[in-house]
């Protein structure tokens, strides 16, 4: 019993603090490269981030639907994952470990974002669905409030969850150049996995539900056709490429750890699509959402 225990705190402190000779002499002759990329894409789409935000509260438009407060939310989520992955990329252009104090900081940061990040891409997946089938409760004062505390239940959610996730150790790993997770997972982690599992199903259902809402609309109101306000349909399509790429992140992520975790290649391109999950929205908030666009720009001219 005594070998087995100290077998296993050996194995825990040899994943939490491996020397940082050697995970330096393991970091491949393209770590720079890939850092640049980091510290590219992540910093790239902040300040276009902050400008939606900003548009967003000058134009009130947190305030009267719903949907933009999660999206407001969701952007202050997608920035802390942003300036993480940013940071980690200068570790990799100095092709230097992260140390394990930093590290764990960085971690205990990251999975609670990411998880609000999930709870919030189902909420307002589901956001679209109701307001979509009952479009009239899309600005009521009622809906609002319901829909913003679910909002702040959310993060709330994903921060105890992103706690928990912590028996499963995640790093960044100079060797992979990329997020991974400890392969000794608890039941706790298995729980967790299949719960983000099940989450993106949700999402999933939902988008099927609306396009279903969408199409029995315009057929039965063949004179009207803005029966369904464009903006909300523009807003289900701005959600629905983003849920979708969250998803195939969430069903990438545990396989590849664990089959594939040697594969610098494929942890990278994983990675890098994080990054690409959290640096989109702004730029699909601008392209799908003219009205919002016209609303920031004309409140943020006028002051």
């Amino acid at each position: 019993m005594e070998t087995w225990l100290s077998e296993d705190v050996f194995y825990r402190q040899d994943w939490r603090a491996k020397g940082v000779a050697e995970m330096s002499a393991e970091a491949p002759a393209s770590a720079p490269f890939v850092g640049m990329l980091y510290l590219c894409v992540s910093l790239f789409p902040i300040p276009f981030q902050g400008l939606v935000m900003f548009g967003a509260i000058k134009s009130r438009l947190v305030r009267s639907r719903p949907a933009y407060f999660i999206m407001f939310v969701l952007s202050v989520v997608e920035t802390g994952q942003l300036l993480i992955h940013a940071s980690t990329g200068g570790f990799l252009i100095a092709r230097q470990e992260i140390p394990e104090a930093i590290n764990a900081a960085l971690s205990h940061i990251m999975l609670p974002l990411w998880l609000s990040m999930v709870f919030l891409h189902v909420h307002l997946s589901m956001n679209r669905v109701f307001v979509i089938t009952v479009n009239k409760c899309a600005s009521s004062e009622g809906y609002c409030s319901y829909s913003n505390l679910l909002a702040g239940v959310c993060c709330v959610a994903g921060t105890v969850a992103g706690y928990g996730c912590h028996v499963d150790q995640m790093r960044f790993r100079l060797s992979i150049m990329a997020w991974a997770s400890n392969p000794d997972s608890s039941w706790l982690v298995t729980a967790l996995y299949y719960i983000q599992l099940f989450l993106p199903v949700v999402g999933i259902v939902n988008c099927l539900l609306i396009v279903c809402v969408i199409m029995k609309k315009r057929r039965r109101f063949q004179n009207n056709s803005n029966i369904i306000g464009s903006t909300e349909v523009r807003i289900f399509f701005h959600s629905s490429i983003a849920f979708f790429l969250t998803a195939a992140n969430i069903f990438l992520w545990f396989p590849l750890n664990r089959l594939f975790n040697s594969v610098v290649i494929i942890n990278v391109l994983v990675n890098l699509e994080w990054i690409l999950i959290c640096a989109l929205p702004p730029f699909l908030t601008l392209i799908f959402n003219t009205r919002a666009e016209q609303k920031y720009f004309v409140k943020c001219n006028t002051g």
